[in-house]
């Protein structure tokens, strides 16, 4: 291949090579890495919302061909002739290590806006068993497609103990709507058959989860069991369909293609047939809602953004790290509070305008009927009475919210504790709020203090604009998070930056990424002309006073233009 020839994909996963004392030591996790140059690609060059075609199966099945051949095909545009897929070949090791990435956000061609992103997983059997299981892990969590390519048409004993395995761990998991949407793709099969008679899709998955008793050498225990592992497969995983292939072209079974050849060779006539399997199969793939946050709502707000998804992969590696039988719940649980205290932030500046708006006209008109002599036991029993309904009607109010906007109804993590201690530390800022009470002290004040009427009259005017101001600030603010909320659903703003002259990073144009601390961080959307908001920190920043660093080396990157 010529030196100019350049990668288009990138390595996402890297698996740790254990040394001999680790291997020896039965207590010993095996370690993934992420890779930040990847990460930062997402957070920066992807945009929302995003599709994630994973592509496993067993070793040498074909995956990284046919990832491959669905870039070729999702690219619209013609393609640099340079540009080099993903590494496929016939290495009985096998060729793809760990997860791999198409380093370029790929469009959607039904949809405005958005991308794709594609993920190539190491085959099964290709490496220690234990990190099989965690690349698995980290695939089916952060996918919305999982493609099982199937090469035979079959999901044999060996495969079948393996997905089993997998899932096995999504059981202790108490975060719901976790599993992707699941395709099998069996390779070299244009028509579904079974006996020679052509069947449906629903018909041929039924026949690939059960035992063929006229064909097989095993014991009736062993047929009992692996009965019960497909059922297990079938129930676990929330939708199973089926794309089925036509042959793969001779033309396209050569490993040292570049993207551009593959594009071109699936728009010739002889390869019709499997770019119409193809096609078919983007279809399907295209048609399954976007990735939302692990465990959530089905609704589109929830949908993941970018820098949000390369901070989940890269904390999600984290929990895998840790443990023989990681469980991300604790993870999943912390991104869902925190969309959670995020939307009940404007829930609890409604509550200070109602009270205080209630408060505020109950005051006017007692000055109006010059019932200036309050009974301050009286009024202070009045305003408890109404805070504690307020409060209860606002406290169901983020009940509701966490039920049916962000998880889902029937979530267990509905009742965690963090769940609770975030609401019952809603409520006592709630019952903090006291500027009601001070209204009705000051308006006591301006009549004990002076029987003049004018000055009574300046005093009372001046408190009335006092609280008009307080009033228009908490609708401000109120109007403000809505106007977040909008802002976060468009999309992430984008920027054009020179080549980086510290590391040498290309020109490019991207997402403009906010460090809100060192463990959080979010896009910048554009709030209105002059502003832009941060969905992880909801802080607004001036845009023609912005500055871009490198999310590689932190080095300043200059600005040539905004795009929108």
């Amino acid at each position: 291949m010529s030196n100019q020839q350049i990668s288009g994909f990138i390595q996402l996963i890297t698996c740790i090579p254990a040394t001999d004392q680790q291997s020896s030591d039965p207590a010993y996790i095996p370690q993934l890495n992420i890779n930040p140059t990847a990460t930062a690609t997402l957070a920066e060059e992807f945009e929302s919302p995003i599709s994630i075609f994973v592509y496993m199966g067993n070793l040498g099945a074909g995956k990284s061909k046919l990832a491959s051949l669905t870039v070729a095909s999702l690219q619209k545009n013609d393609i640099d002739n340079s540009l080099l897929p993903f590494k496929s070949g016939d290495n009985p090791r096998g060729v793809t290590n760990g997860v791999w990435m198409w380093s370029k956000p790929l469009k959607d061609p039904n949809r405005r806006r958005g991308s794709i992103l594609i993920l190539d997983c190491e085959g099964m059997g290709g490496n220690d068993v234990t990190v099989n299981n965690n690349l698995y892990l980290f695939c089916m969590i952060v996918s919305s497609v999982l493609a099982l390519v199937l090469r035979p048409a079959r999901i044999d004993c060996v495969q079948c103990n393996r997905l089993h395995d997998e899932l096995q761990r999504f059981v202790n998991m108490q975060s719901p709507c976790v599993l992707p949407h699941t395709y099998l793709v069996p390779l070299e099969l244009p028509v579904l058959k079974c006996d020679n008679q052509e069947v449906n899709s629903d018909e041929w998955i039924n026949i690939i989860f059960t035992i063929n008793e006229s064909d097989n050498t095993l014991t009736m225990a062993q047929r009992d069991e692996l009965q019960r592992k497909y059922h297990f497969i079938r129930t676990m995983l929330p939708s199973i369909d089926v794309v089925n292939f036509d042959y793969l072209p001779n033309e396209l079974k050569s490993n040292n293609m570049t993207l551009g050849d593959m594009k071109n060779i699936l728009r010739k006539q002889s390869s019709k047939c499997y770019n119409d399997s193809l096609l078919n199969m983007l279809s399907k793939f295209l048609e399954t809602q976007q990735k939302r946050l692990p465990g959530s709502n089905v609704i589109p707000a929830l949908l993941i953004r970018p820098a949000e998804l390369a901070l989940f992969m890269t904390d999600l590696i984290h929990v895998i790290n840790q443990a023989r039988d990681p469980n991300p719940d604790e993870l999943i649980g912390r991104c869902l509070l925190k969309r959670f205290s995020d939307e009940i932030i404007k829930t609890e500046a409604e509550f200070q305008e109602k009270f205080f708006a209630k408060v505020a006209s109950y005051a006017k008109s007692k000055i109006d009927e010059k019932e200036t002599k309050f009974n301050p036991d009286d009024v202070k029993t009045d305003l408890e009475r109404e805070r504690q309904n307020l409060i209860k009607n606002y406290i169901e109010k983020m009940w509701d919210l966490a039920k049916n906007r962000i998880y889902t109804s029937n979530s267990i993590l509905l009742s965690s504790q963090s769940l609770r201690n975030c609401i019952e530390e809603a409520q006592v800022r709630l019952n903090s709020y006291r500027d009601p009470e001070e209204l009705i002290n000051k308006i006591r004040a301006i009549y004990n203090e002076t029987t003049d009427e004018a000055t009574q009259r300046i005093q009372s005017s001046a408190l009335s604009e006092e609280t008009r101001q307080k009033l228009q600030t908490l609708t401000e603010r109120i109007c403000r998070e809505n106007n977040i909320n909008k802002a976060i659903e468009k999309t992430e703003l984008k920027c054009d930056v020179d080549r980086c002259e510290k590391c040498g990073r290309q020109a490019a144009t991207i997402s403009i990424v906010h460090k809100c601390s060192n463990i959080k961080q979010g896009n910048y959307y554009r709030y209105d002309e002059h502003q832009m908001v941060c969905d992880a920190c909801r802080q607004l920043a001036k845009i023609n006073v912005t500055t871009v660093n490198c999310a590689l080396c932190g080095a300043s990157r200059i600005i040539r233009s905004f795009i929108n």
